[in-house]
């Protein structure tokens, strides 16, 4: 009996290690961009606003309120690169819109725009009613190599996220994230092009030594902001690393109930394996399985 209730508690213990593991790498990947991208833009507005003029607060204010407006739906799709389809993509896709549309998730309630120069096979949903379909589907549809099926379950997968408002937010994050994203990609394409080092690789791991010996300085110099927010950088540096080395846990998604309602858990897996052999080991990744029925 005591033996079972010690496995019985060693059990509950890693779940809920687990679970603090998932959350914490959720917060990090999502707050630190978010977080980073805010204290960019509040350096930047600024000094543009101050050369702009007395009501030039008000712009970004507007800008941010429009994108994250309904109508903001259409400047996100173009600036992702969607368009409408043609008449023989329409025709390639009515199959599958018709299963959505006899589950309740096709147009008029959503709308379909075509993503050009995308291969991938997975749908994502944009702003408040959009759902983004790769051309890569449609061509795998036009070659038979993806059922009707397995088309219309990431199409529903995709708009049961939109009509629940998951991506309602997600221009607007987007626009808080671009500076992140600028400097991130700026970084790692210097990086990139610098010979490989173990000097550069211990030196970065070490970070903690100057970053600490800087800390220490604010603090007896008794800049104490300056040292929270060095302390709150060199911490969340090694945040991120471990978010971007560790691949995120899947977690259940609204697309995730309405395709085990539907019964299209099956067609988006085999889905979703297709995608994984169409990636390149290393490359970047579209939206991870995350069915759980």
């Amino acid at each position: 009996m005591r033996h079972i209730e010690a496995l019985e508690l060693t059990k509950g213990h890693r779940t809920s290690e687990a679970v603090m593991r998932s959350t914490t790498h959720c917060v990090l990947r999502e707050g630190v961009p978010l977080a980073a991208g805010a204290a960019l833009w509040l350096c930047v507005l600024p000094l543009v606003l101050d050369r702009a003029g007395g009501f030039a607060p008000l712009i970004p204010v507007a800008v941010a309120a429009w994108i994250a407006a309904a109508r903001g739906d259409f400047l996100r799709a173009r600036l992702a690169g969607g368009r409408a389809p043609t008449a023989h993509e329409r025709l390639l896709l009515a199959p599958a819109v018709s299963i959505m549309c006899r589950a309740q998730h096709g147009p008029p309630l959503v709308t379909l725009l075509v993503r050009r120069g995308d291969r991938s096979l997975i749908a994502t949903g944009a702003g408040h009613r959009t759902v983004m379909v790769p051309l890569g589907l449609i061509d795998a549809l036009a070659r038979r190599a993806v059922t009707p099926h397995q088309a219309a379950a990431t199409l529903i997968h995709s708009a049961a996220s939109v009509r629940t408002g998951r991506t309602r937010l997600h221009p607007l994050l987007a626009l808080l994230r671009a500076p992140w994203l600028l400097l991130a990609s700026a970084t790692a394409a210097a990086v990139r092009g610098l010979a490989p080092s173990p000097l550069i690789v211990h030196a970065w791991r070490l970070r903690a030594v100057p970053g600490g010996i800087a800390i220490a300085n604010f603090a007896l110099s008794h800049h104490l902001p300056m040292a929270v927010m060095t302390a709150l950088v060199v911490g969340l540096s090694y945040g991120w690393t471990w978010v971007s080395a560790t691949p995120p846990r899947p977690q259940p998604t609204p697309g995730d109930d309405a395709l085990t309602a539907l019964g299209l858990t099956r067609p988006y897996e085999q889905l979703m394996a297709a995608q994984r052999m169409l990636t390149p080991a290393g490359a970047p990744h579209g939206p991870r399985p995350s069915v759980t029925a």
